[in-house]
């Protein structure tokens, strides 16, 4: 089964959205400098700045939450769980000279245990869908006529449509709605579905639509 989604977005809150969420393409000037080193790991021995300068950036991160009740009837009861990432950006025009060209890949891998019972919402936004490896994303992103028409195909959660930013762990309000209201259905962050959008900016507005696959193995305990 297949289903469609259209909308209009202010192009504002849509770019830097979809700049959060899928780690944009970076510039596609030639680096000569070491990016500044904001990591953990550091630049490798300059392996990093050199893969930046080719065209490909490596990231990777851990997200954990610690929940507990501390007052009202509910069970005293504390949950730990967590989320680490790898991903990988090419910047196609760099490493394969396609100007306007993205690859993205992102595996993730789940751990830990429900939040407490007893809760009407969703209070851990990094549990879920199993504490397996995961491939989260798998798609290219390619921009023409001036960075106007963007189109994108691949594995792709449903977050390029009505999304919300990620401001605490509450994940009733993170993420794309449709996929936390009707889980069964629309799959979020960290499933990922067959998929193919396509979007145009008019200056302060866009409009763009897509097409995702509906496949209830997406929620097998299994990597994809």
């Amino acid at each position: 089964l297949t289903a469609g989604v259209f909308s209009i977005l202010n192009t504002g809150a849509g770019l830097a959205q979809e700049i959060q969420s899928n780690k944009a393409a970076k510039p596609t000037s030639t680096q000569t400098e070491p990016p500044p080193q904001s990591t953990m790991t550091g630049d490798w021995g300059g392996f990093r700045t050199q893969l930046h300068n080719m065209g490909i950036d490596v990231t990777s991160g851990f997200k954990g939450e610690l929940l507990g009740n501390i007052f009202g009837d509910l069970p005293k009861q504390w949950a730990e769980s967590g989320e680490f990432d790898f991903a990988a950006t090419i910047d196609a025009q760099k490493l394969w000279d396609i100007p306007g060209g993205t690859l993205q890949t992102t595996v993730t891998i789940r751990e830990g245990q429900p939040p407490p019972g007893g809760l009407l919402q969703q209070s851990e936004e990094v549990y879920g869908r199993g504490n397996i490896p995961r491939l989260t994303e798998f798609w290219w992103r390619q921009k023409l006529f001036n960075d106007s028409l963007t189109i994108k195909f691949g594995r792709l959660p449903q977050g390029d449509f009505n999304n919300f930013t990620c401001d605490f762990v509450n994940l009733t309000f993170c993420g794309a709605p449709a996929g936390n209201l009707v889980g069964f259905y629309w799959y979020n962050w960290p499933i990922s579905q067959w998929a193919a959008l396509a979007r145009y900016d008019f200056g302060a507005y866009s409009v763009g639509a897509g097409v995702y696959e509906v496949n209830p193995h997406d929620l097998d305990q299994q990597f994809l």
